[in-house]
């Protein structure tokens, strides 16, 4: 006499449980690699700008190192400008300098890109083209410094508090329902400047000792 034997299989809703479960499980992978994918293009850019800012400060710098006079600051097209005259390096002749902004090309130096025309505004390229996200210069502003000593009407001038400010919009953003003006990341550099050759100058123009700064 044979024994038959059997085996008890899954039920549906056993079947139905087990594939909810892995269902969850891979969901949640899938929400986890795009969080960190979308967390890393977001550095990236964020670091390229920041690079940018500071190799455009560095370039601010570079021109005002050897600045002899700096007119008081001024705007044009919603930004400030920076200018005065400075010694030409190559001739050891005067020359105006003009540092100004626009919102789509950042920094110009009398009309041109730094770096002789080779530092640009990461507004392409990686993680940006095709409409991914939108990068410009919100803020270029430029003021004196009058922290600078205990006399800052005649030396403050001679030192200046500079801010660069970007706008980072992203349209790939996990959530993202619509564009707006309030959807940029805000980006900010800040830097303070001397210029020696301004204050050495004002320095030899004191009237007295009293005028000396601290």
């Amino acid at each position: 006499m044979k024994i038959r034997r059997t085996y008890s299989g899954m039920t549906l809703i056993e079947v139905v449980t087990s594939v909810m479960i892995i269902s969850s499980i891979v969901l949640g992978m899938m929400i986890c690699i795009n969080s960190f994918y979308y967390r890393f293009q977001q550095e990236y850019v964020i670091n390229n700008i920041r690079e940018y800012g500071r190799m455009a400060m560095d370039e601010i710098v570079s021109e005002l190192n050897s600045a002899v006079t700096i007119d008081p600051p001024s705007m044009f097209n919603g930004f400030s400008v920076i200018s005065g005259t400075k010694i030409n390096l190559d001739n050891g002749q005067l020359q105006n300098f003009r540092i100004t902004a626009r919102n789509n090309k950042g920094l110009l130096f009398d009309g041109d890109l730094p770096l002789d025309g080779n530092l640009e505004l990461p507004d392409y390229g990686t993680y940006i083209d095709d409409g991914l996200r939108d990068v410009k210069l919100m803020d270029f502003k430029v003021e004196y410094d009058y922290g600078l000593s205990s006399n800052p009407k005649k030396y403050s001038e001679a030192a200046l508090e500079i801010d660069l400010i970007f706008g980072l919009d992203t349209k790939v953003a996990p959530g993202r329902q619509s564009s707006g003006p309030n959807d940029y990341e805000t980006i900010k550099l800040s830097r303070r400047v001397f210029v020696p050759n301004v204050f050495i100058g004002r320095f030899k123009s004191a009237a007295n000792v009293d005028d000396l700064p601290i």
